[in-house]
């Protein structure tokens, strides 16, 4: 019989997920081993990112620990690479092994001017893989240039409010400690994503029943799919209306893969603790 107290100590011991996404080049690899204070995550500087198994990265706030996941391949103009029915059989196989949740959402976006592929991205991932249900934070970096990083958020919130994004918290960041000159400004980011991410997550996950979820998400994809189909419009208007529902399909369908690496290695960490 399962001593009531054992069960629920290890409820409280357990670790809470994070899912890190965002663009190749935004930062995503910079921003964990920054956190988790070394370099345990391969930075790319691929000018096109690639689907890669994610691993991994335990983190410990303030006695709490965190596993941070780096999904690979999330990336702008990634098209082709991912046929569309093999990314869904694989996204329902790895599903229905998941057996616990995610906690938090953070989403890296380097500082810069606003294009179409960060509403898109964010909505891939809060919406329709998440529906709704998963707190979401936003990581600006590259601004180790800046007099005080927080001020760009101050001059450009409304870049992302005002198409719709709505975030628990955000954080104005330097992941780069630039061979020194950044030293200073890289350990107060440290600081203030540790601070972003305890404050933000909460120790209930999002889980969800894997057949009936993926039976809602392929609806919404193809509703959403439906919804840019001919506009020409998903990746900032710099690809022809007839093709743009192909380019969208690619970055929906790389999501997803991205997606069902993290619940693979998650099931794999499962049966090694049993």
């Amino acid at each position: 019989m399962t001593d009531p107290q054992n069960s629920e100590h290890a409820q409280k011991a357990r670790s809470r997920n994070i899912i890190v996404f965002g663009e190749t080049g935004a930062g995503k690899s910079s921003l964990i081993n920054m956190l988790a204070g070394d370099d345990v995550v391969v930075v790319s500087d691929a000018a096109r990112g690639c689907t890669a198994e994610s691993a991994p990265s335990p983190i410990i706030i303030d006695g709490t620990q965190y596993v941070l996941w780096d999904t690979s391949g999330l990336n702008e103009g990634e098209r082709g690479t991912v046929p569309m029915g093999e990314a869904l059989y694989s996204l329902r196989n790895l599903v229905r092994k998941l057996e616990d949740g995610i906690n938090l959402l953070v989403y890296v976006v380097r500082a810069g001017r606003y294009r179409n592929i960060i509403k898109n991205n964010y909505d891939i991932f809060t919406q329709i893989i998440c529906e709704g249900k998963v707190p979401v934070v936003i990581v600006l970096t590259g601004l180790e240039n800046e007099r005080h990083m927080e001020d760009w958020w101050d001059a450009n919130e409304r870049m992302f409010t005002a198409p719709g994004m709505k975030f628990t918290g955000h954080a104005c960041v330097t992941t780069t400690r630039g061979e020194g000159l950044f030293e200073k400004e890289y350990e107060e980011s440290k600081k203030i994503v540790q601070t972003l991410i305890k404050e933000c997550c909460p120790e209930e996950a999002w889980a969800f029943n894997s057949n009936e979820w993926y039976s809602r998400v392929t609806g919404r994809i193809k509703d959403y799919i439906n919804e840019y189909n001919g506009t020409g419009d998903f990746l900032g208007g710099t690809v022809d209306a007839g093709d743009s529902s192909d380019s969208f399909c690619g970055a929906v369908m790389v999501a997803f893969l991205a997606f069902s690496q993290w619940v693979k290695y998650y099931y794999k960490a499962i049966i090694a603790a049993l």
